[in-house]
């Protein structure tokens, strides 16, 4: 084989894993992600940057302790009972919001039709559309308490798969709609993400669709739960119901008033609304302020740069499992290398899976970039069994 046809060929595989995982990063499956090596790469930035998170610009209200069972038709004019919101306590936190001045407030909750009491569905409605910026979880099927309340609701599906139950990728655009996080990015930033065919695209640049998505620590070791000491911090994880009990409505209003001035506020169940993650059951509101918060600082746009410099590397492992090239063949022929066999036992162990795991750390470490090698090794695998058949071949 010339040195022509073994460039064209690592040329040819380079560009096949770089565009093979760029779409990788548009599919809302956890296929092949390497949670293992999440894990420990999470555990080591932990303590590199420690106290980088900052929650300034968000406020979580908890709804898990206010619920209440209703009747819900099941089939065949059958009916069964399901436990939901409690709509009035929903209706009181709204109408309390209502003076503050939020930026964007998003109900994880679902509105299906039939299952309250229509007096105060009919209160709900009119308290949801008539406050700016008030949106909520939406149904696949669009099955909604009202048709009126059909433009506040926001596609927010979770993925997983068999091969992997775990959630790890947000998608952004879900069936060619924007999803919440998605939604709020655009309605504060003015940019949204548009898809062309396989291909998306965010201020003018391409980008993925559905990333990895990052989780720096888990919710619940927060202090979270304040309710012994009143307002002594601003929480972050605030329990409307027992808190409204406790103190009252005005202090809840005073508070609310000063808590959630020009934030987003994410309402939901964060004790039974959870999710199965890398580093273990996170709330629903929580991922998608995550969600959110990778658009906002640009993590989802494709780094030219970064495509290249994957281009290049793939190219060049390419072109040593075509050249057989042997890194310990040529360190033998220097005698600094010749007196430390130890080292150089230590190099011939190291393959192109390893390069991609070095490589995969620094992206992470250094730009906070999931980087999945799953793409990289199964075609450099492949090319690696050719190679040896045709060299079995020949013998």
């Amino acid at each position: 084989m010339n040195t022509k046809i073994k460039v064209l060929i690592a040329t040819i595989v380079s560009l096949l894993i770089t565009i093979g995982s760029y779409f990788l990063n548009n599919c809302p499956y956890p296929f092949w992600d390497n949670l293992s090596w999440i894990c420990w790469e999470e555990y080591g930035i932990r303590h590199i940057r420690q106290g980088s998170d900052n929650l300034d610009d968000v406020f979580f209200v908890n709804l898990s302790n206010d619920k209440e069972v209703v009747e819900v038709p099941i089939s065949f004019g059958l009916r069964g009972k399901e436990v939901i919101t409690d709509r009035k306590v929903l209706l009181d936190f709204l109408k309390m919001a209502e003076g503050t001045n939020y930026k964007y407030i998003f109900l994880d909750i679902l509105f299906p039709k039939g299952v309250c009491d229509p007096e105060v569905d009919s209160c709900l409605i009119s308290q949801i559309l008539s406050m700016p910026n008030v949106y909520f979880s939406a149904e696949k099927d669009g099955n909604v308490l009202d048709p009126l309340l059909s433009s506040r609701g926001l596609r927010n599906n979770y993925y997983t798969s068999i091969v992997s139950t775990n959630f790890t990728r947000y998608q952004f655009v879900q069936e060619g709609q924007a999803s919440a996080p998605l939604h709020l990015y655009s309605l504060i930033s003015g940019d949204t993400i548009k898809q062309f065919g396989s291909f998306f695209v965010s201020k003018r640049h391409l980008c993925y669709n559905s990333p990895m998505l990052v989780i720096p620590r888990d919710f619940y070791e927060q202090p979270n739960d304040i309710l012994e000491d009143k307002f002594e911090v601003d929480p972050i994880f605030y329990n409307f119901g027992p808190y409204l009990n406790k103190f009252g409505k005005q202090d809840v209003r005073e508070e609310l008033h000063n808590s959630m001035n020009g934030k987003t506020v994410f309402v939901g169940d964060f004790v039974n609304d959870v999710h199965d993650t890398y580093v273990g059951l996170q709330p629903g509101p929580w991922i998608l302020y995550l969600a959110y918060n990778e658009l906002k600082n640009e993590q989802h746009i494709v780094s030219w740069w970064y495509l290249l410099f994957g281009f290049l590397l793939y190219f060049v492992l390419a072109m040593f499992l075509l050249c057989d090239f042997n890194l310990v063949d040529v360190l033998c022929s220097y005698r600094f290398f010749q007196k430390h066999r130890l080292f150089l036992f230590l190099v011939s162990l190291v393959s192109f899976e390893f390069v991609l795991f070095v490589i995969g750390i620094i992206s992470y470490l250094a730009w906070g970039f999931v980087y999945n090698t799953f793409i990289p090794s199964i075609t450099l695998s492949v090319l690696t069994l050719l190679l040896s058949y045709k060299k079995i071949n020949k013998v």
